[in-house]
């Protein structure tokens, strides 16, 4: 089995640079257009949904890309010496997408959806575990 947090090569680095740049810049650009149009209108959801909400989640996928991107240019690895991203914020982004996973699955009823999932959310929960095996 190919261990997932073995050290990359310096094309793939790049390749990761431009990649998170260009997402951070298109999520905080578009998280921007949102919060602006919330504002001209003087409402905070569209057609009675809460836009503010997806604004927000937006706007933190594009400062979490611009995090990443600024941390393999400096060539910054977080204190466990493997990953770029800290482990708290790992585990905390799977939690909070197996909340909603099982938020859209309940209110779509198809428990088949959690299960399909489920397994990159405990990944995510659980990476300092296989960091510690190291």
């Amino acid at each position: 089995m190919t261990d997932y947090l073995q050290p990359v090569g310096r094309v793939w680095r790049i390749v990761n640079i431009v990649g998170c740049t260009l997402t951070s810049i298109i999520c905080l650009l578009l998280s921007l257009l949102l919060w602006t149009d919330m504002i001209r209108r003087d409402s905070l959801d569209y057609e009675g949904k809460p836009l503010w909400i997806g604004a927000a989640v937006v706007g933190l996928i594009g400062a979490a890309a611009a995090f990443i991107a600024w941390r393999l240019v400096r060539r910054h690895a977080a204190s466990n010496g493997i990953t770029v991203m800290p482990t708290w914020f790992i585990q905390l982004f799977g939690v909070v997408l197996l909340l909603g996973l099982c938020f859209v699955a309940y209110h779509r009823g198809s428990a088949l959806f959690v299960v399909e999932g489920v397994f990159i959310c405990l990944a995510m929960i659980f990476v300092s575990r296989h960091i510690v095996s190291r």
